[in-house]
């Protein structure tokens, strides 16, 4: 199952996204788990690195799109990112927090499809196992290929990483 996160602040468009996404669940046979975000601040609190691919609007209140990826690329450099703007002059700057395309609103399905096709193939290629390690910074997405060994000192566990070292609250027995 694709884990999808769409966020926009206008209703309209979140239903849009959605009635795209179902209708490619229906006609490619792929399973989707969408979560809806109204707000950019919703987001933020409620992301853990679960998401495989992210449709986020680029004009946002409180913080635009751009921002919002910034602060996530710090802890996850692999969600797939595809930005959904009505100011394709803004498109451009998708790429600074390396998004992989950008749809220009109102999204037609055909667009749409084209995106995913590509999304997928990427995320396809992609594909190692991952683990979800919640800091005190939130969550952050290891590959089990970056991680060199792991610690457990007390109940503290270090994950010592090719990025560096990540703690949690655990046990051995946990990982």
């Amino acid at each position: 199952m694709i884990r999808v996160a769409v966020v926009d602040d206008e209703q309209g468009a979140l239903e849009r996204m959605s009635a795209c996404l179902k209708r490619y669940s229906e006609e490619n046979g792929v399973e989707f788990n969408v979560s809806c975000f109204s707000s950019s601040v919703d987001f933020l609190e409620k992301y853990n690195a679960g998401y495989d691919i992210v449709f986020m609007d680029i004009q946002l209140p409180d913080y635009d799109g751009i921002e919002v990826m910034r602060k996530l690329r710090k802890s996850d450099k692999s969600t797939i990112l595809i930005y959904v703007t009505n100011m394709a002059n803004l498109a451009i700057r998708c790429y600074e927090v390396d998004a992989l395309d950008f749809i220009v609103k109102p999204v037609e399905y055909f667009s749409f499809s084209i995106k995913m096709n590509r999304a997928l193939r990427r995320l396809e290629c992609t594909r190692e196992a991952e683990v979800r390690v919640k800091t005190d910074d939130g969550f952050v997405k290891l590959f089990t290929s970056s991680i060199r060994y792991v610690e457990v000192f007390g109940h503290v566990v270090v994950y010592h990483t090719d990025a560096g070292d990540f703690n949690t609250r655990g046990t051995l027995k946990d990982i």
